[in-house]
């Protein structure tokens, strides 16, 4: 857990910072906090593909490759030193896939006379492998046998070293976690460095076409489940198992199926893919307004979020939790991260609920509902809005001023129903404590919402997300100076780019 976490957490009873805590660690998955040389290395990567983007949106634009690949290649990197593989059997599973690949490259490289050679004997084994099964690709292609002692053999290293390693050196990415890196980053620059030669033999792809796609297609899904889970990895391997078994299926659904290396070539080679339309949304919006978000909150806005709907709604009835709706209001609409929202928002209104008289499950349960309607309220709402923006083909802007109406009605239900739970409980506003009338806030803390007027007018004016996040960026630092305690100097600048590039692999 991180020490910026810890200090939004400082003012909770341990009780709370451990549930929040709790939560926050299940969202993230486990993310690493590297030492030493690591942590150097992750702070180098991230702030480099940040700023990166951050270049590109507002100097100069890059080619499509480049724009694309850059962001997937640093991603995967980070995923793999950030995120451990946690469960063993899953950490064998890996071993074992990242044995073969070791493998298969040594067999290449000193026994065979050329990737062709290994691609037919693949080939070949895969489809004895879907006619007669396992032991019968094994015993009848050629090579088999020396290639799968190779693969247990490196497996079980692997799977010594990793854990000598963990027990060795806690909060560094074990061996494999490296070369795991190492082969997604080799199949990312392949892509790169090939993008034009791609697009000319599209359809006529060769071998070491085919086996780098299929070497990222099984990286992309362990990517995925590193990060999200076992939710939504599955749904992409029988996505890919539809397009393979088609002609086992029933009727209705059946095709004549595709070969693996038609389809690896596809998700992977292609802009249709891995580099496909989520890649581009991530790459062309969502970083550069977590960034924003990352900027304005160390300018000192988040106090200004709080402060504000405390002294609108402190004292009325259900105050503490109505202070929730509005901060979490204000709050979510840069973030566009419902965990982020709770546990900024969290810290101090949870506290609140419980000391005005909400029972403790009430209060865990209203910022977390609140926090969620940050995601679809404009300017920013996560990947969502960017992803119907490039979909439908339809303007940012568009989507941001039809997203108003359902956003606020969200917000008022919320509302209404915290009122009526106070009603009924007989709950009302925060006593005993001394806050600044609204007039007072807005006087002394009203530049802190420039940023957001800066990115909302440029986008309704017609200019590019990533131009609006740009300067609204830029803003936040100057921003930052009008008041002496929060001003923004090399040190909290790099904290903010950290902050920025750790969030969007969450």
């Amino acid at each position: 857990m991180s020490e910026e976490l810890d200090k939004d957490l400082e003012e909770l009873d341990p009780e709370e910072q451990k549930k929040l805590k709790k939560l926050m660690e299940k969202d993230s998955k486990s993310f690493r906090s590297p030492t030493g040389f690591w942590k150097y290395l992750v702070a180098v990567l991230g702030a480099g593909m940040v700023l990166f983007y951050f270049y590109a949106a507002g100097v100069a634009s890059v080619g499509t490759q480049y724009h694309l690949g850059i962001y997937v290649f640093i991603t995967y990197i980070l995923v793999f030193l950030l995120y451990p593989a946690r469960q063993a059997w899953v950490k064998m599973g890996l071993n074992l896939l990242l044995a073969f690949i070791l493998a298969s490259l040594a067999a290449i490289v000193f026994f065979l006379d050329s990737h062709v050679v290994y691609y037919e004997r693949l080939m070949q084994w895969g489809q004895v492998f879907k006619d007669e099964g396992l032991w019968s690709s094994i015993s009848q292609v050629s090579a088999s046998w020396p290639l799968l002692l190779a693969t247990l053999a490196l497996s079980a290293a692997l799977q010594y070293v990793d854990i000598f390693c963990e027990k060795r050196f806690k909060n560094a990415p074990t061996p494999s976690d490296v070369l795991f890196a190492l082969v997604a980053a080799g199949a990312v620059y392949y892509w790169l460095s090939q993008f034009e030669a791609l697009n000319w033999r599209a359809g006529a792809e060769n071998e070491l076409d085919a086996l780098i796609s299929i070497t990222g297609v099984l990286i992309s899904f362990e990517v995925c489940r590193r990060v999200l889970g076992w939710s939504m990895t599955p749904i992409g391997v029988l996505m890919v198992s539809f397009a393979y078994f088609g002609h086992y299926l029933p009727e209705i659904l059946a095709h004549r199926g595709f070969s693996i290396e038609r389809i690896c070539n596809a998700l992977f080679l292609t802009t249709n893919g891995v580099f496909g339309v989520m890649a581009n949304v991530l790459a062309t919006y969502v970083i550069l307004f977590i960034f924003f978000g990352a900027f304005l909150h160390k300018s000192g806005a988040g106090r200004f979020f709080i402060d504000l709907p405390l002294a609108l709604a402190g004292r009325s009835t259900g105050g503490p939790a109505k202070v929730a709706v509005i901060a979490s209001a204000l709050f979510g609409s840069v973030s566009g991260s419902a965990i982020a929202n709770t546990v900024s928002t969290g810290a101090f209104t949870i506290p609140l609920m419980k000391r005005a008289g909400f029972r403790p499950h009430v209060a865990g349960a209203i910022e977390p509902a609140a926090s969620i309607g940050g995601m679809f309220l404009p300017p920013i709402m996560g990947a969502g809005g960017f992803l119907m923006a490039e979909l439908t083909g339809l303007p940012y802007s568009y989507i941001m001023l039809i997203s108003v109406g359902p956003a606020l009605l969200y917000f008022f239900a919320v509302f209404c129903m915290i009122h009526f739970e106070a009603k009924k409980l007989n709950i009302v506003g925060i006593k005993g404590e001394e806050f600044p009338h609204w007039k007072t806030v807005l006087k002394t803390g009203w530049f802190y919402a420039l940023p957001l007027v800066i990115i909302t007018v440029l986008m309704l004016m017609g200019r590019s997300p990533g131009f609006a996040a740009f300067w609204a960026t830029i803003s936040c630092i100057v921003v930052s100076w009008i008041n002496k305690e929060t001003r923004m100097g090399p040190r909290e600048i790099w904290e903010a780019i950290q902050t920025g590039a750790r969030n969007t692999l969450i």
